[in-house]
């Protein structure tokens, strides 16, 4: 239940807020101090309404909550992403309910910047369950569109329109527009798109529609082609095009050594090439324990520690596909680990 539904229902806590909390005057015409810092105002508004709950929660220790719709998010993740979103998302839900524990447990009122930032991607889990897409915060909207189509079958008969704000949105290709269409009009469902209102199933919409699904292949294609290509020649050029891992930095679009935590990440290799640990799961305690974290102050998973392992960028190489090559210092970047192993 959101919270406008909650004080639609509720007549005494409709009134308890309308005497706690003062409604300003919108006919005020005044210039704005804090303009907004983005233009998702939805996002923004489901991030406020957790961190409202969250705050009444704290002034009614005996206040009975329920669950998150953001969970419900994270369960469609695991049905219909991929194994590692999923696991993200997952993880932001922990540290969400972490930050609150600790945000009721303290003696302050005053939300800690963790707790905030937790809403926020809460709020994102929120469209994911909502709407059957991720958001981009979490990975490209295609990774559900089948999720999305199953909600659709499961739920023929109640759903009646669905609305995108253009055909790209619904799909980069032909043939997934036109099989997304067709099974849509299979469920009896209409498609709405906000942007393109020709796209109707008059003769003329479906040519307009044709159209705009070739024009939408074709600009992905090219997007793709176009980063291919700078990618591999940013590879075969010694540069390393991806965020950095640990223990590097990203710098005016040059890999650089982290200093912060280059030392540390020297140390778990040679502690695993001493060969006196039997499992990586030991050493990476101990350099956990010794102070190596993401930039984020967070511990590494065991999939990131092997990941870390396995990355020749660390020898010095950089690699992609069948692509080897030395990566270019130019007397910046320096291989944390010594040697090849």
């Amino acid at each position: 239940m959101s919270l406008t539904s909650f004080l639609e229902e509720n007549a005494d806590v409709r009134a308890r807020f309308r005497d706690g909390f003062q409604k300003p005057d919108f006919r005020l015409k005044a210039r704005i101090l804090a303009p907004p810092l983005t233009e998702s105002h939805g996002l923004a508004g489901t991030a406020f309404d957790y961190l409202l709950r969250f705050y009444v929660q704290k002034l009614n220790r005996c206040a009975k909550a329920n669950g998150w719709v953001a969970q419900h998010g994270v369960a469609l993740l695991a049905f219909g992403g991929d194994r590692s979103t999923a696991n993200r998302a997952k993880r932001n839900l922990d540290a969400a309910q972490n930050e609150l524990k600790a945000f009721l447990r303290s003696s302050s009122t005053r939300p800690t910047r963790g707790l905030i930032e937790a809403t926020v991607k809460m709020a994102r889990l929120d469209v994911t369950y909502r709407v059957g897409l991720i958001d981009h915060g979490y990975t490209h909207s295609s990774c559900l569109l089948s999720a999305m189509m199953d909600f659709c079958r499961k739920n023929r008969g109640k759903v009646n329109v669905l609305v995108v704000a253009d055909l790209s949105r619904l799909a980069r290709n032909v043939l997934d527009q036109g099989t997304t269409i067709a099974t849509l009009k299979q469920l009896g469902i209409e498609l709405v798109s906000v942007d393109e209102p020709i796209t109707d199933d008059t003769a003329a919409g479906k040519l307009a529609r044709n159209m705009l699904g070739a024009m939408n292949q074709f600009f992905s294609d090219s997007l793709s082609e176009r980063t291919r290509y700078r990618m591999q020649a940013a590879v075969k050029s010694g540069r390393f095009p991806w965020p950095a891992p640990i223990g590097y930095l990203n710098i005016e679009k040059q890999l650089v050594v982290d200093h912060e935590r280059a030392s540390l990440v020297r140390k778990a290799f040679e502690l695993m090439a001493s060969g006196s640990y039997p499992t990586g799961d030991a050493v990476l305690r101990m350099i956990t324990g010794m102070g190596l974290a993401t930039r984020k102050d967070r511990p590494l998973s065991k999939q990131s520690f092997s990941r870390m392992l396995q990355n020749e960028i660390y020898a010095g190489w950089v690699v992609s596909g069948d692509i080897r090559v030395r990566a270019s210092h130019r007397g910046r970047t320096i291989p944390v680990r010594a040697r090849e192993t």
